[in-house]
């Protein structure tokens, strides 16, 4: 009996030895994989956090590297890399993170890498603390500085700063009545008050303003305020500021740096002096007032015939071959105002009108002196495809090579006004025709109680129209007169009284 259970056991086992036709038979092998922690241990205070973590399962090769990653809750792009110390009896991967907000929420997940993969673990999602004391910030508007064109500088004052180190104060403008539209801008701190400008804001439109205080446990803001936007800018070629056009103190000192810098709706207001500026443009929306002393806050305070603003040459200079002031095609000037100024001294040779030259459009001029320009077929005007209105203006001593004592209205100008002003001794030379005006090929302009003097032209009377024939019509056919208009001293190929 025991012979047969010995021979039993021993076909057993060589059957079973048998199963295998490998050099290790009957080995049975394990396949080892890479594998850390599900879970973080972490001590998180206001400033950092000691991450702690185990690898479950080793791979084929030894670990050569852990650490962990950090970042701000919802903001991936944060994310950062820290290396952590191993400790291979253990299997333990331990870190210290630190420079983190306070009050903040973080997430972490830990890593580790063989020769053959890189395994991370799940995330931990953790918020720091907050350093004793810390509460929300307080703060309260109190007004603005200043409210010009493009901006606004506003006030604040801070009642409380939380007692933390991430306070931040700001400033928010919108535009009243509307939503996501609001600018922002960061405050500027002494002591308890704050400042902060704004730009970009629309000249004449009514915005509100916040200021808000912000910290680790949340945001705090002030009441509302609400301020309207100033439609003027400052220009002053005596002015020593900073040269922003926010103020008289900080005005431009040109006139072409001005209308470079502000935006269309922008009245420009110009101090007295000489501004030796040529080729300045004309542009739809921008309105020029001359004749401030330099100190007014409203246009009834100023003075043209008292604070003479003066634009482009000199007695006794020689003015560069260039236009004071020019509108070119594209830009129509409907609306577009030039009020209280002086504008002398331009020559442009054998060019036409050194002064003003207008060829599109219909600007306002208001209160102007047109003194010794000189042009070819036009002294100081030229009115092409417009109406240019002039109201109480004085045309005087300018001089046309050609033509045109004063200017040219040319062809497609529609009934250029000239109501209630002087023209006095200007002339036309050499060829000259039409001591004041010259016209051409286009509707005659519209005379309501001018007065004219001593004004000049070699051949032809002080009007002269190449369309006309002779004094009584100003510019050929439909000339309006509304008011009898008064001649003095003219002289030429027939002076006329009409």
């Amino acid at each position: 009996m025991k012979k047969i259970i010995y021979f039993l056991c021993a076909g057993l086992f060589l059957a079973f030895a048998g199963c295998g036709d490998s050099d290790n038979e009957g080995e049975v092998l394990e396949e080892k994989f890479l594998e850390v922690a599900t879970d973080i241990a972490a001590d998180v205070t206001e400033h950092s956090a000691t991450l702690n973590a185990k690898i479950i399962s080793e791979g084929k090769t030894e670990i050569q590297k852990a650490g962990f990653y950090y970042w701000v809750q919802g903001n991936l792009g944060s994310r950062k890399e820290v290396e952590a110390t191993y400790d291979k009896t253990t299997k333990t991967i331990t870190a210290k993170v630190s420079g983190l907000n306070s009050y903040t929420e973080y997430a972490f997940t830990v890593y580790a890498e063989d020769s053959e993969i890189k395994e991370e673990g799940d995330i931990l999602n953790l918020k720091t603390t907050v350093a004793p004391g810390v509460t929300l910030p307080s703060v309260q508007n109190k007004g603005i500085t200043y409210k010009d064109y493009g901006k606004a500088t506003l006030t604040g004052m801070i009642l409380s700063d939380g007692k933390s180190s991430q306070t931040t104060f700001s400033f928010y403008v919108w535009e009243r009545g509307t939503v996501g539209k609001e600018k922002s801008t960061a405050a500027v701190v002494e002591g308890d008050n704050a400042s902060g400008t704004v730009k970009g804001l629309s000249p004449g439109v009514e915005y509100a303003f916040t200021m808000v205080g912000l910290n680790e446990l949340g945001a705090s803001v002030s009441d509302t305020l609400y301020f309207t936007t100033n439609t003027q800018a400052y220009v002053d070629i005596d002015a020593s500021g900073n040269g922003d056009g926010s103020s008289w103190e900080d005005a431009f000192t040109s006139i072409n740096t001005a209308i470079s810098k502000v935006d269309p709706g922008v009245q420009l207001w110009i101090a007295e002096g000489l501004y030796k500026e040529f080729n300045i443009p004309m542009k739809k929306g921008y309105d020029l007032y001359g004749g401030f002393k330099g100190t007014e806050s409203t246009l009834e305070e100023r003075d043209p015939m008292t604070h003479l603003t003066m634009v482009g040459g000199e007695e006794g200079v020689e003015s560069p071959l260039a236009r004071i002031f020019v509108s070119q095609y594209g830009h129509k000037l409907e609306q577009s105002i030039i009020d209280g100024l002086v504008i002398q001294y331009g020559d442009v040779k054998n060019y036409n009108a050194s002064a003003f030259y207008c060829t599109q459009g219909s600007p306002q001029v208001r209160n102007c002196v047109f003194r010794h320009n000189k042009g070819n077929w036009a002294a100081a005007i030229w009115i092409q495809n417009g109406a240019t209105r002039f109201d109480n203006c004085i045309f005087e001593n300018n001089m046309g090579y050609n033509g045109g004592g004063v200017g040219v209205t040319f062809s497609g100008s529609d009934g250029t006004v000239f109501n209630e002003c002087i023209f006095r001794n200007n002339e036309a030379i050499n060829t000259g025709r039409g001591g004041v005006l010259l016209s051409t090929k286009g509707p005659n302009p519209i005379f309501r109680n001018c007065i004219w003097v001593d004004n000049k032209a070699k051949e032809g009377p002080s009007h002269y129209s190449e369309n006309g024939s002779g004094c009584p019509e100003f510019l050929g056919d439909g000339n309006v007169i509304e008011q009898k208009d008064t001649f003095v001293k003219g002289k030429g190929h027939g002076a006329c009284p009409i």
